[in-house]
């Protein structure tokens, strides 16, 4: 489309460039022009410059102004050229990407009122603002700091709940005072559109917040809870009573998963066990109910008198933060366990439950004192075909090296092995890391080695048979962070 076409309103080339609008042949051509013309200029203001030297003299500083001033017209040109701004990018494309960036958490360092992407997505063009407003779906993704939100985002929450129209939100809270009921109020209206919650509980929230969202979750599938200190000017304290008691979610037919979790202030919330898919918290005596459980994390269970055994039936994949739990939880069709602790309770559990494990992540087992026996545990895991392990200990990293040397028959058929060895600090038994290439090469060998995870040190000498296994088909990665290598391994929602 050219300059003259009567659909186009007549317009400037610096109305242009102030825009994100696309130049046509013409506009283009000229830009170009002017952009290789200020370049030109830009390269003999800075030889002047080097000539002249250091010294501060008029002659100088018209110069440094001149090619100052060079730059941001220099970037307004070529931004007009950028064939990211040829590129026409189809609505729905754009409509994804800003789908993403809106997911996107937070950064904790930025004040929220100038990092939202939802409000920066409306300021770059007209198209993108366009876009915006006209998809109720880029609405629903509701962030609520009390603490960091001012009186002038009621406006804000205001637009964001009638732009979102009435499809199901999912929302972030976080605890504030009661000087924010306005903000609150408002959202707390509209909690039958609730489809995700992620909040924050206080005690000063109990009575002017959650009771009014009770039994009016009908579209809630996810609850994230966690406890917060309360602030009285630059101090923090927390709930004084024992345990923090939430029954403000008990009644919410949808809902099927639920992530639990406190710090100083113990919390104990009533769910709708029963129904629950996924589960990430502390109580265990309430998973008795809990028989459509496929997905479940324990931490911080309270063992004392010993709770009776837990029978989970569907359950697929657990995490423990300590493995002394299974010795109270029943799951027959068990496939994945993430643990920490001793190996005896997973030998036992194990016994129980046969020929169901597929994968087994040991995180941790205690103490250097506290060694792992692996050799029961492979006997017993004879479907286990993913091992991964944490070690603490050379000694032990070597026992089960030598195990797995062994034939299949003896060990079992893994096909992949996670060794997290960051703690092992190279340089001491060269042998060490020789024993480590000898086992994988045996289980290649027998023709069951598929995958290798590592984290750790390897010497430089084994990096042609570690580039033989590659060249034999086994997929190897190397981390060199044991955390990225535990968050890659363990599923997000464990």
């Amino acid at each position: 489309m050219n300059s003259t076409s009567p659909s186009r309103p007549y317009r400037t080339l610096s109305t242009l460039l102030d825009s994100n609008d696309v130049p046509n042949e013409l506009e283009a051509r000229t830009i170009r022009e002017l952009l290789s013309s200020a370049l030109a200029q830009k390269a003999r203001l800075e030889a002047d410059i080097l000539v002249m030297g250091g010294a501060s003299t008029p002659s100088r500083q018209n110069a440094v102004a001149q090619w100052e001033a060079l730059n941001p017209k220099i970037s307004k040109y070529e931004a007009a050229l950028s064939p990211l701004r040829q590129l026409h990018i189809p609505t729905e494309i754009l409509t994804l990407i800003f789908t993403l960036m809106i997911a996107v958490p937070r950064d904790e360092s930025c004040d929220i009122n100038e990092d939202l992407a939802l409000w920066k997505i409306g300021q770059v063009c007209s198209r993108w603002r366009a876009i915006l407003w006209s998809r109720p779906s880029l609405w629903t993704v509701i962030d609520l700091d009390l603490s960091r939100w001012q009186d002038a985002s009621c406006a804000r929450l205001e637009t964001q709940l009638r732009c979102s129209e009435q499809l199901p939100l999912r929302v972030t809270l976080s605890w504030g005072t009661k000087e924010d009921s306005q903000l609150v109020n408002m959202l707390v209206e509209q909690c039958t559109r609730w489809e995700k919650l992620s909040i924050n509980l206080s005690e000063e929230a109990d009575d002017w917040l959650l009771h009014q969202v009770r039994g009016r979750l009908p579209l809630l599938r996810e609850l994230e809870v966690s406890t917060c200190p309360i602030s009285s000017g630059d101090e923090y304290s927390y709930p004084e009573q024992e345990d923090y008691w939430c029954d403000y979610f008990e009644v919410a037919p949808k809902l099927q998963r639920a992530d639990v979790s406190w710090d100083q202030a113990p919390l104990t919330i009533k769910l709708p066990f029963q129904q629950l898919l996924q589960y990430r918290g502390a109580d265990l005596q309430d998973l008795k109910s809990a028989y459509n459980l496929t997905d479940c994390a324990l931490e911080r269970v309270a063992l004392a008198p010993p709770p009776p055994a837990i029978s989970l039936p569907s359950l697929r994949r657990l995490s423990l933060s300590n493995s002394t739990y299974l010795d109270f939880i029943e799951a027959p069709v068990l496939q994945e366990l993430y643990c920490i602790g001793p190996t005896l309770p997973i030998t036992s559990f194990l016994q129980r439950h046969p020929n169901t494990l597929r994968k087994l992540f040991i995180r941790d087992y205690g103490s250097v004192r506290l060694a792992p026996d692996f050799g029961p545990l492979l006997q017993a895991a004879s479907t286990l075909a993913h091992l991964g392990v944490r070690f603490i200990d050379r000694d032990h990293a070597r026992r089960l090296y030598s195990l797995l040397t062994l034939p299949p028959a003896a060990v079992g058929m893994l096909a992949s092995i996670t060794i997290c060895a960051q703690r092992l600090k190279s340089g001491v038994e060269t042998d060490f890391d020789g024993l480590f290439m000898d086992m994988l090469e045996s289980r290649r060998r027998a023709g069951i080695l598929r995958s290798v995870n590592f984290s750790g040190y390897l010497t430089d000498k084994y990096a042609s048979r570690m580039e033989g296994l590659r060249g034999n088909g086994v997929k190897i990665t190397l981390y060199r962070k044991t955390d990225n290598l535990l968050y890659d391994l363990t599923p997000a929602h464990l």
